[in-house]
C-alpha cells in the first residue's frame, strides 16, 4: 500500500519560488566519488559534538512535561507498542494524555468550535491527528510524538531553553522526494502553551484544506511554509542581515534569536536521525538521475548510508511505520469498507491502559 507521506511532486502552490530558492541554492560543499559522500561542510548539516543545548539553571521548564499522543481508537497496533511504552519508560513523572478521535472532537469544540466543521469534513484520518496537534500543544502545551516515535533517553534536558522545538525531516526526504533542503516535520513537536506559531497554524489551516494531499493540506508542507513565514516576520528588523534564511536556518540558530516567542528547529542527529528507508520512491527518483543538484546531493548521501551510523545523542527515533494511507484517493465504497472494519476489528491491538496505565483522556484537565 502506498504510503500517505510521500508523493514527488511539485509544491509551487504550497512553498513560493523566493522560498524555494532561498532553499535550494547551489553550493560546493560536497564531494562525490563513486557515488559515496566524501566530504560534507556546512551549510549542509554540521557533524553534532555535544549534547542539545540547555539551561539546566532554570527551575521551570519552559515546555510543559506533558505527552500528547492520538490515534483513532484507545487500541495501539501492535508494531508500535514499543514505542509508546518508551515514553514513560524514560520519563517517568510526565503526564501522559492520549486523544481518539472522539475526545479530539470534544477538545475542538469546546475551544476551537471554528475548527468543528473542518475536522469533521477531513477525509483522510491523519489531517484530523494534525489538526489536534496543533490544537493540544496551543492549548496544554508539551511534547507532542507520532505513535511510530521510539524515545530514546530523558527528555527532560530539551525542555528547559527553547518554547517551540520542531524537528525536520532528513535531508534526504526533503531534497530527493520534495527537491528542498529543508522541511519540517510534524511527528515530533513540542512547544509552550499559547505560543504564537500554533496560533499562527490554526489560523491559516483552513486556507490550506483544498486539493492536494493531506501533507500539503495539514501536514509538513503546510507547517513549513507557514515556518519561513513566521521566521521572516518576528526576525530584528533592525539587524541588516536579520531576514537573510542563514540567520534563522534550523542549524544555525543564532543566540540573540531565542526568545519566548522563537521556533527552534535543532539538527537532525537529535530527533529525526533516522531516514525511512522502507520509502520506495526515495531510491526509484535517484534512479532517474535528475540534473538537479538539490536532489543529485540527497542521492549521493543515501548512496553513502550515512545515515546507518548511529547517532549518541539522539532523543528519538522515527520508525515510519506508515499506519495512515492515502484513503482520500480511496472510492466511497471502499472508505466505508474500512470504517466497518474498524467497527468490526479495530480492537485488534492493546489497549492504551495496558500501555500507560495513568494515561489522560479528558480535554478538561489542564487546558488553557
Amino acid at each position: 500500500m502506498r504510503s500517505f507521506a510521500y508523493v514527488f511532486l511539485q509544491h509551487s502552490s504550497v512553498i513560493t519560488e523566493s522560498q524555494r530558492t532561498e532553499l535550494t541554492q547551489r553550493d560546493e560543499t560536497f564531494a562525490i566519488e563513486g557515488g559515496v559522500i566524501t566530504e560534507v561542510q556546512e551549510p549542509f548539516e554540521p557533524k553534532v559534538d555535544a549534547d542539545f543545548p540547555t539551561d539546566l539553571k532554570m527551575q521551570t521548564p519552559l515546555i510543559p512535561h506533558i505527552f500528547h499522543q492520538t490515534h483513532k481508537s484507545e487500541y495501539i497496533p501492535i508494531v508500535n507498542v514499543k514505542n509508546v511504552r518508551s515514553l514513560l519508560h524514560y520519563n517517568p513523572s510526565w503526564q501522559y494524555f492520549f486523544w481518539t478521535d472522539e475526545t479530539a472532537r470534544e477538545l475542538i469544540k469546546q475551544k476551537h468550535p471554528h475548527l468543528l466543521v473542518l475536522y469533521d469534513n477531513f477525509i483522510n484520518p491523519v489531517e484530523r491527528s494534525d489538526l489536534l496537534r496543533y490544537v493540544v500543544l496551543y492549548e496544554m502545551g508539551g511534547v507532542y510524538l507520532d505513535t511510530d516515535v521510539e524515545v530514546r533517553r530523558p527528555l527532560d534536558r530539551v525542555t528547559y531553553k527553547y518554547t517551540c522545538i520542531i524537528a525536520h525531516e532528513p535531508f534526504e526526504h526533503a531534497s530527493i522526494l520534495y527537491k528542498l533542503e529543508f522541511m519540517v516535520t510534524n511527528a515530533i513537536m513540542m512547544c509552550r502553551a499559547g505560543h504564537p506559531f500554533l496560533a499562527r497554524l490554526l489560523k491559516n489551516v483552513a486556507g490550506y484544506s483544498a486539493g492536494l494531499g493531506a501533507i500539503e493540506r495539514t501536514g509538513p508542507l503546510f507547517v513549513t511554509p507557514e515556518y519561513l513565514k513566521y521566521v521572516q516576520e518576528t526576525a530584528d528588523k533592525k539587524d541588516p542581515e536579520a531576514l537573510l534564511f542563514k540567520h534563522n536556518e534550523p542549524f544555525a540558530v543564532q543566540g540573540h534569536y531565542v526568545s519566548n516567542n522563537s521556533v527552534y528547529i535543532p539538527n537532525s542527529a537529535y530527533f529525526t536521525h533516522m531516514i525511512d528507508y522502507k520509502q520506495p520512491y526515495l531510491e526509484e527518483n535517484c534512479k532517474k538521475n535528475s540534473s538537479e543538484h538539490i536532489v543529485q546531493r540527497g542521492c549521493a548521501l543515501l548512496r553513502s548510508q550515512a545515515w546507518k551510523l548511529p547517532s549518541r545523542y539522539e532523543f528519538t527515533r522515527h520508525h515510519w511505520v506508515h499506519t495512515w494511507s492515502h484513503v482520500e484517493n480511496w472510492s466511497s465504497f471502499k472508505r466505508w469498507y474500512s470504517s466497518v472494519q474498524d467497527r468490526l476489528f479495530g480492537s485488534r491491538g492493546i489497549h492504551i491502559k495496558q500501555l500507560i496505565p495513568a494515561y489522560i483522556t479528558t480535554y478538561k484537565n489542564g487546558a488553557r
